[in-house]
This record gives C-alpha cells, structure tokens and sequence, in this order.
C-alpha cells in the first residue's frame, strides 16, 4: 500500500510540474481590478511609509553624474515642444506679466533701485521741491511702463528663441555640476516631509481611491513570468508540493480510498 501511495504522489507530483506554468496564473491576473485584490488602506499605507530619500540620494550622488549631461538625460525635441508651448501661452504670460509688475513688491523694489539712482541728484536743494512729485508719479507710471517693456521683449517669437539659447548653453553641462553634495541631505529632507504630509492629505487619497477602484492589472506583471517559471521548477517549489500531496495522501480516508 505504502509503495503504491509513493508512485501515486510520484505521478501526481509530475503531473502538476508539467502543468504548472505562470500563463494561466498571469491571464487570470489580467483582468483582475486591483481593488479586488489589495485592500485600500493597506495601499494607502504602503505608500504612505514609502522613503523615496535613499534612492534619490543614489541617484544624486551617482559616479555617473560626473560624465552625463543634461542632454543625454533630456530630448532636445521635449524641450523644443516645451519651448513652442510655453511661448505660445500669450494670453497667460501677459496677464502673469501684469500680476508682477502691478504688485506691490515689485513697484518697491524698482522704485528703490531708481531712487537710489537719483539720490545725488533728488538731493539737490533746488530739486527737492520736486521729488516728492517724482516719487509720485514714479509709482504710478511704473507698473504701466515695465509691462509694457516686458510685453514688448518677451513676444512669442523672442520667448521660444530666448529658450532655444539657453538649452544650448546648458545641453553641454555635466549633472554634477548642478548638485551641491553639502544641499542633497537637506533637499531630500525637504522632499521626505512634502511626501509625508502631501501623501496624508484628503486630496492625495480621493485621487488614490479613483485609481484604485477603476484600474486593472493589466500586462505589467507579465516581466514576472520568468521569476515564476523559475519558481515552479525550483526545489522549494517541488518539496512544499511533494509535502502537501504527502499530506493528502497519506490520510486515512485517502488511504481507504486506494
């Protein structure tokens, strides 16, 4: 009975070596919507406690940042699409121009900068009757000629060639020229706490719970099919399996059965 039981767990054992492969197992996964297989608030949290920092600060502090430059990691045509976009936003740019110059900071700064300017000159004891309507006049004038200064320099044409120069001048760059090592500690700090708090807000759960409840499987996780195959032949595999139909086997209502 016993050697009859072992040839039996033998074949079976085979019979399911041979049909094991990930196909059925990855079509089946395909269609599946994730929120049938993953409870949200063990999404949530998983990505809640993601730390984005170490990698970042591998990717930072790389030995090929001394080699690569900006344009090996850019497509020059996604900054010429870029470029054609931003500068075709006249509308935008005029009211954001408008904004600026009309604020108070700025009517300030500029007008600090030209009496400073004019100081000798103000201080004049002839003058200074006059600068009080200077000043005057200077706020109020100031914010329709700078915007008319900006307007007239910064048209479409002038804006995407402007763009066009300074990719040029910045394509050649090597990428650590731009990382301060003595910055990257505290930039990723910074960068940790906006995920925190931004991950925990509503906004960032109400967009993650419209993905979760819509999206699907899909291919992605076919790239596993060789891990899985690989499994499947391994001895792990092959010895938790042996061990189960063992187990199946070797029951008494099994062993009445045979």
């Amino acid at each position: 009975m016993l050697r009859k039981t072992e040839r039996l767990i033998d074949a079976h054992l085979q019979f399911i070596l041979k049909n094991q492969t990930p196909k059925q197992f990855l079509a089946w996964l395909h269609n599946k919507p994730i929120h049938t297989l993953v409870e949200f608030d063990d999404l949530l949290q998983c990505l809640q406690s993601l730390d984005l920092t170490e990698h970042l600060h591998q990717a930072l502090t790389h030995q090929a940042t001394h080699s690569t430059t900006i344009e090996q990691i850019v497509n020059v045509m996604t900054i010429d699409e870029l470029a054609q976009y931003i500068s075709s936003k006249t509308e935008y740019r005029q009211k954001l121009i408008q904004r600026i110059v009309y604020s108070p900071i700025f009517s300030s700064l500029v007008s600090q900068i030209i009496n400073r300017a004019l100081q000798d000159y103000l201080n004049n004891p002839l003058l200074k009757a006059g600068k009080a309507v200077l000043e005057q006049t200077l706020h109020k004038k100031l914010g329709q000629i700078s915007e008319s200064l900006l307007n007239q320099h910064l048209t479409d044409d002038k804006l995407y060639h402007l763009q066009a120069d300074v990719w040029h001048k910045i394509k050649d760059i090597k990428l650590k020229q731009l990382i301060d090592d003595k910055e990257v500690s505290k930039t990723l700090s910074i960068t940790k706490s906006f995920w925190v708090y931004f991950s925990q807000s509503e906004f960032f759960q109400a967009l993650l719970k419209d993905w979760y409840m819509q999206a699907h499987i899909g291919t992605q996780f076919d790239l596993f099919a060789p891990a899985l195959q690989q499994y499947f032949a391994s001895d792990e595999f092959i010895k938790h399996t042996r061990q189960q139909l063992e187990q199946f086997y070797y029951l008494p209502s099994t062993q009445a059965l045979l």
